[in-house]
């Protein structure tokens, strides 16, 4: 279903910004987004049709800054990790967990140096 992805996406858009489950935009309700905690603001956002726990934590890196995400689903995250900790073997979440504990509280900014390790060219967005 080629159209599928575009209209799940749009949807959740739609829920964040206009409150369509709750009534109340996400972060309106009476507490601020900004001041919950990265594990509740992932709890709430998976809630939402079409957003998945990958989704809810590029949203917490890339939208909300958090300094410190690991986001273990990330493919290029894994992938990172296994090049530049076990010579390019596959790596267990166990495995990327115990390397990432060293990089707390800076699991994000550790995340995006795995990530320009595998393309070092500078993305413009």
């Amino acid at each position: 279903m080629p159209g599928r992805a575009p209209a799940l996406k749009a949807s959740a858009e739609h829920t964040i910004t206009a409150g369509g489950q709750t009534g109340t935009p996400l972060g309106t309700g009476g507490d601020d987004l900004l001041e919950r905690a990265s594990l509740q603001v992932i709890a709430e956002l998976i809630q939402i049709r079409g957003i998945g726990r990958w989704t809810a934590e590029m949203f917490l890196i890339f939208n909300m800054l958090r300094p410190n995400i690991l986001p273990l689903d990330d493919l290029g995250l894994v992938k990172g990790i296994s090049l530049n900790y076990f010579s390019g073997e596959p790596v267990s979440r166990s495995d990327a967990r115990e390397v990432a504990a060293n990089w707390e509280p800076w699991r994000t900014v550790a995340t995006w140096y795995m990530w320009r390790s595998l393309d070092p060219i500078p993305v413009e967005y």
